[in-house]
């Protein structure tokens, strides 16, 4: 086997043992790296002291990563018919035992890369090599023998950090693994990320106290531990942390490596502690390769002598911050680099050096290496089955865990329960004894009932699509880690919730069936109630699927079963149906229901209707069988099903939709403009230079004076709000947070701030990252009149959360909405206003937030108008 260095690039340097409270920085200048005591320093890396942090027993050991020339073309989508590339010709290897960092100011395809390696990308077109141990890797490895932290947290709220663990080691591991053994795995990774001290805490949502963010996230990483991966990937795993947690988090990620896992992470800004913890660096800019080799000075080294012009490290010429921390330095450099398009100049001056020589040699040398692989690698490399366990013990398992918890929370059981326990008790008491009157004139009565007690369960099944809404990330992650196939999921969900609908139909249809006095079969009238219930759950579920946010779904449900009524045989009978539309009544599976139900009730009855005919055959039912009506309804139920499998299947449920608007906000005192780009950018500029264009369309890029903002936190720009009585600090709302810009200087007091470099200007802006866990994207803010509190909320969520920028607090309040869609402060700041998508509000006031609640007439409401006054005006 021919000797190959450990590292890329150069051999190991000597170590220098350095302190890195007291490396030199200017007089007054704050240490802002968050030094952790469990960990010493050379000039790179020197010692970790983890043993706190690892368990009893090393893990299975890494497996090398090699890669050469990946290119990943995906279709674009701002110009139809043409295709963008997203990596080019990106080679490297990671090796066991070893941490990689992959750096790159934003948009540069860290994650893509971590995608790519990882095998989660779907679409686009991938060439080149990534080998596994020298081995070509199928999707059933990586999904079961990788491990891969997403960057936001998918967790179930509802259970604790222990049995959040214990519920995926069940699903992991080998069903035929003893539970015990399984409770000490989990034990085992529990010490190992040092999570004693919450092992039996709830993990909590942004509406229920829980475990904290460095918490989380490390219960995240746990997940992925569970099952002894080869790889561990980690996308920004810092993420929306303070200095001191990411500091936390990333020690516990370093204590693994002594373990041998081999382990890849993306990072944009990491703290120096953070920064010197991580082995190897490749740096990206736009998709090129511009750096791969040794951490630390190494890097700072080779840009230096690529680069003779940039200010050196450690010189007095730049900025204090930038010049005596090496990640600053590192970062400062590369995102100038991107923000002048030198990316492709970068990219050059890498392909052309001694060091890409060095780990071409390196890299062609692992990849011939012929070493015999252990009998277990091998038959990990070549495991097929898509999943550790059978199907049925995937159902057994999320029915043991989360149906055991569901079952017993209020917040899942009430909107299941309490609208049709409602419903029932007013028809019982509005048709009371209606079926003991068989005369003609009553005969209209008693159909009514029926039809009424038809097409509630449609509408009911609105009730059942939040949870697969809101559960798409957690499934989407879950799938990805080889937990479960789709038709588990399904089946488990369709389980759960028939169990528990089980027991409340029984009492339904007694509180309806026996007081109304209706006649027939008991058991067919609760059977169809039972199917009609259950094929609006699977609608339910499969409009859901398809749909990209609640919006959609809580439109498209209410709207496809409105559309169903007409056809029913009620409103207008089916032969006097037009012929051209007739045909879409045998697609109407509520038509079958109330079929079934009046047959029931009707069959063998003299009672007569209009024209003097029997009920019966006066609505074309006469000769029909109640039982296979009965039939017909189940196999629509069938048919939703397979249908909602197959969009999990194939679809992986739908993505996330993009914003439908350019969010923009104006600065009346400063005329500022900021716009997004419809991406992850924000550009700020002069509104009356804009205004001058003569009504020409600008794009956001082409503002005047115009500043570019945006930092790996800020993903998914979906709104923006400048904050009121300050002319420097904008909120841009993105995924699962708000991002919180002080140009100029950093904010005093509140949450802790980062430096990060805006394009087009000397300025330096501040970012403050104000995380919303279980809220997701952050589609509505809102300023307080004096510019203390924030308020933000998720159009996929039932409440918001307040932010206190002064005091670096915040708040969830349950607004008790279907989705917060808009938010609006009186002017006096003593109301707050939270409208949901169905024309429903609340206000709160603001001294005791006490709330009162409101309906509109309109579908959803667009706009609060509120006069001097604190009245409201709903328009």
């Amino acid at each position: 086997m021919p000797a190959t260095p450990s590292k890329p690039g150069s051999s190991p340097r000597p170590i220098i043992s350095i302190d890195v409270e007291s490396q030199t920085r200017p007089v007054g200048t704050p240490y802002r790296g968050g030094h952790h005591p469990r960990l010493t320093y050379d000039g790179d890396i020197v010692k970790s002291a983890l043993d706190d942090y690892c368990g009893a027993g090393p893990l299975n050991g890494g497996m090398k990563v090699t890669f050469k020339d990946l290119n990943y073309r995906v279709r674009s989508n701002s110009k139809r018919g043409d295709c963008i590339t997203l990596l080019h010709k990106v080679s490297g290897f990671l090796l066991p035992a070893n941490l990689t960092a992959l750096m790159g100011p934003s948009g540069s395809s860290k994650t893509t890369l971590l995608d790519v390696l990882a095998g989660r990308k779907t679409v686009g077109t991938i060439s080149g090599q990534v080998l596994f141990a020298g081995q070509r890797a199928s999707r059933t490895f990586l999904r079961r023998y990788t491990g891969y932290v997403e960057q936001f947290d998918a967790l179930i709220e509802n259970l604790t950090v222990f049995e959040m663990l214990l519920y995926t080691a069940e699903l992991k591991l080998d069903m035929r693994m003893k539970f015990l053994d399984k409770c000490k795995k989990v034990q085992k990774v529990i010490d190992q990320l040092a999570l004693n001290t919450c092992r039996d805490t709830r993990i909590g949502s942004a509406l229920t106290r829980g475990i904290s963010g460095g918490q989380a996230k490390r219960t995240n990483i746990g997940i992925a531990l569970v099952s002894d991966p080869r790889v561990l990937f980690l996308d920004e795993p810092t993420s929306g942390l303070d200095s001191y947690t990411a500091n936390e988090v990333m020690t516990v990620v370093k204590g693994l490596v002594k373990n041998g896992i081999t382990i890849c992470a993306t990072i944009h800004s990491p703290t120096p502690y953070c920064f010197n913890l991580f082995d190897t660096l490749m740096i990206l800019l736009r998709g090129h390769v511009v750096y791969f080799g040794e951490n630390g000075l190494a890097a700072i080294n080779y840009f230096e002598n690529a680069f003779p012009e940039v200010i050196k490290f450690g010189s007095g010429a730049g900025h204090p911050e930038t010049m005596h921390n090496k990640a600053e330095w590192i970062v400062d450099l590369t995102t100038t680099a991107d923000r002048g398009e030198r990316h492709e100049v970068f990219a050059e001056k890498y392909q052309g050096s001694d060091l890409k020589r060095v780990n071409a040699r390196a890299l062609s040398a692992h990849m011939s290496e012929t070493g015999e692989l252990s009998p277990e690698m091998l038959r990990e490399l070549g495991t097929k089955a898509e999943t550790a366990n059978p199907w049925y013990y995937g159902v057994y398992t999320l029915l043991r865990y989360r149906m055991g918890r569901d079952i017993v929370d209020l917040n899942f059981l009430g909107p299941r329960i309490m609208d049709k326990f409602v419903l029932a008790l007013i028809i019982m008491s509005l048709y009371w004894n209606v079926g003991a009157n068989q005369a003609p004139s009553n005969v209209n009565n008693i159909t009514a009932v029926l039809f009424l007690w038809t097409i509630l369960p449609g509408y009911a099944a609105a009730s059942y699509m939040p949870t697969i809404v809101l559960e798409r990330p957690l499934y989407v992650r879950e799938r990805n880690d080889g937990l479960y196939r789709p038709i588990t999921y399904l089946v488990a969900k369709m389980t759960e919730e028939l169990t528990i609908f089980f027991f409340l139909s029984l009492v339904l249809t007694v509180i309806v069936f026996a007081p109304c006095n209706l006649g027939g079969s008991y058991i067919l009238f609760w059977l169809v109630n039972f199917i009609t219930t259950a094929t609006g759950i699977a609608l339910g579920y499969f409009i859901a699927a398809i749909s990209p946010n609640m919006d959609m779904a809580n439109a498209a449900l209410p709207a496809y079963v409105t559309v169903l009524l007409f056809f029913v045989g009620l409103l207008l009978r089916n032969q006097d149906q037009p012929v051209y539309w007739r045909w879409f009544s045998y697609l109407d599976f509520l038509k079958y229901a109330w079929g079934a139900q009046m047959i029931n009730q009707f069959e063998g009855s003299k009672a007569m209707a209009l024209d003097f005919q029997t009920v019966l055959k006066f609505y074309n039912l006469e000769g029909q069988s109640k039982w296979l009506n009965l039939l017909y309804e189940t196999c629509f139920l069938l048919l939703f099903l397979i249908l909602a499998w197959l969009q999990e299947r194939l679809g992986v449920l739908a993505p996330q939709s993009a914003p439908a608007s350019t969010p923009v906000a104006w600065h009346r005192q400063t005329d500022r403009l900021a716009v997004s780009d419809g991406a992850d950018r924000v550009h700020v500029g002069e509104a009356s230079a804009v205004a001058s264009t003569s009504g020409r369309a600008a794009s956001p890029a082409a503002l005047p004076g115009k500043l570019a903002l945006y930092h790996d936190f800020q993903h998914q720009v979906t709104a923006l709000a400048w904050r009121p009585l300050s002319s420097n600090t904008l909120a841009v709302g993105c995924r699962r947070g708000v991002c919180l810009w002080s140009l100029g200087k950093c904010p005093a007091g509140g949450a802790p701030a980062c430096r990060a470099t805006v394009a087009g200007s000397s300025t330096s802006a501040w970012l403050t990252f104000l995380r919303t866990r279980g809220q997701g994207s952050v589609t509505t803010l809102a300023w307080s009149p004096n510019g203390q509190l924030l308020a933000a909320a998720s159009q996929d969520a039932p409440g918001f959360v307040i932010f206190d920028v002064t005091m670096g607090t915040q708040t969830a309040v349950q607004a008790g909405l279907a989705a917060v869609s808009l938010l609006e402060w009186s002017p006096d700041g003593c109301y707050l206003l939270a409208g949901s998508a169905d024309g429903s509000f609340r206000i709160w006031e603001t001294q005791k937030w006490t709330s009162a609640a409101w309906s509109t007439q309109a579908r959803r409401i667009l706009l609060f108008l509120f006069p001097s006054c604190s009245c409201v005006t709903p328009s």
